[in-house]
């Protein structure tokens, strides 16, 4: 009913469906003072979403859980503060190991960075269409979990395939691409880019310059993140060149001992 406390009084007091009626109200009143507390401070930094505890993920031994950053995503956080501080486009490359969370970092920030904010263009990409949708997967398992547990703060979904996933009200989306075509985002204004694996494209080159179009202001994000694929690469010669100081890029080495998870104690019997 539009208006449940009208139509309890409508009803005996101790009716089912009038405390089902009451309950609604109450829920109401509650989002809408979660509302008013939460939505302006996270669209003033859309960023705090990544760190609130709110998004869910699911984990390797298939529970879910709150998003709660490790060191490796910490390191990654860090950096994008840094530069944000600094007034600076962010411009980074990662360099890591395997299995560290970096993806499902990338997911949370641009699903925060389109959901909170409006007129924003994501597009995240990878090397194979499998891993691109798997990445999507990542992103409208936020937005899901985020319907049910916060919708005071979430906007509705307007589109959601294996192409894009937009919301709506605020005119933000992300999309979906590969990166077997050079000129998928040739076309595009986008604020916001994750180049996933990226030193296994096929022509890296063209496709950041496909992403020129990428603005040049402090509100912007383009992220590779990506393990190694050999010495004398496209990948390799843009990590050198940013590690040179030679370009605007950070970059970032991640080293797979950071992670807790990865390490053992010394075996008590002797190692020859």
């Amino acid at each position: 009913p539009k208006d449940p406390q009208r139509a309890m009084k409508s009803r005996p007091l101790d009716s089912e469906k009038n405390r089902l009626l009451l309950s609604q109200a109450i829920r109401s009143d509650l989002l809408s003072e979660q509302a008013n507390q939460d939505l302006p401070a996270f669209k003033k930094d859309p960023l705090s979403l990544v760190v609130s505890g709110k998004l869910q993920i699911r984990t390797k031994d298939g529970r879910q859980i709150p998003l709660v950053l490790n060191k490796a995503q910490r390191m990654v956080m860090d950096l994008i503060r840094r530069l944000q501080e600094q007034n600076r486009p962010v411009r980074i490359w990662i360099l890591k190991a395997r299995q560290m969370g970096i993806s499902t970092l990338m997911e949370a920030i641009i699903y925060s960075l389109t959901s909170l904010q409006s007129n924003r263009t994501a597009v995240v990409m990878a090397d194979e269409k499998d891993k691109t949708n798997y990445l999507h997967a990542i992103a409208k398992f936020f937005h899901s979990n985020m319907l049910q547990t916060d919708p005071a703060i979430t906007p509705q979904t307007l589109y959601s395939n294996e192409k894009k996933l937009s919301f709506e009200g605020n005119y933000s989306e992300m999309i979906l691409k590969t990166a077997e075509n050079v000129d998928t985002s040739r076309a595009m204004t986008n604020q916001y880019c994750v180049l996933s694996e990226a030193a296994f494209y096929r022509n890296l080159p063209g496709i950041l310059q496909a992403l020129q179009g990428v603005p040049d202001h402090a509100d912007t994000l383009v992220v590779g993140e990506t393990t190694a694929n050999g010495e004398g690469t496209p990948f390799h010669k843009e990590w050198q060149s940013a590690k040179a100081g030679k370009t605007e890029w950070e970059a970032l080495f991640i080293p797979w001992f950071v992670m807790e998870e990865y390490r053992r104690p010394l075996p008590a019997y002797p190692i020859e």
